[in-house]
């Protein structure tokens, strides 16, 4: 399975990162514990998962939550406190300041619901994730 450099540094620093997931972009690193990354997620190059604000508190960060089979686009922002719901995509440059609904496609600053993601869609793409990890795992056995 590929999972890139970030994504080995996001776990060590202590978030967590799900199953057939790939980081490329930023993960907090000051409060990286709160953050979770479900499983068959890609945070996309130059995206940034904040768990804290400009004021740097002792009680520590807020959570962020991806759940499973999002993909967070080039260049977003999800700011601390949000959870991305499952299924869900959000846009190149977008900046998520509030919770994005399950199997929703968001855009803009702030994100804002484009539309739902179709079912039939959704499964598609949790098949083609899936089924990278599949043939990966059988090349390395041939």
């Amino acid at each position: 399975m590929i999972t890139g450099e970030q994504t080995e540094e996001a776990r060590r620093r202590g978030s967590t990162v799900g199953e057939n997931s790939q980081v490329w972009g930023y993960v907090d690193q000051i409060f990286p514990q709160e953050v979770v990354i479900g499983r068959n997620c890609i945070i996309g190059s130059n995206s940034a998962i904040l768990s804290h604000g400009p004021l740097i508190s002792a009680d520590g960060g807020r959570r962020v939550t991806v759940e499973d089979n999002c993909y967070i686009g080039y260049g977003a922002i999800v700011l601390p406190g949000v959870t991305v719901g499952e299924g869900s995509i959000v846009g190149a440059g977008a900046v998520v300041t509030k919770d994005v609904p399950p199997r929703s496609i968001v855009v803009g600053n702030p994100a804002r619901v484009l539309r739902t993601r179709d079912p039939d869609e959704l499964e598609r793409y949790i098949k083609a994730r899936e089924g990278g990890i599949r043939r990966m795992a059988n090349d390395a056995t041939d």
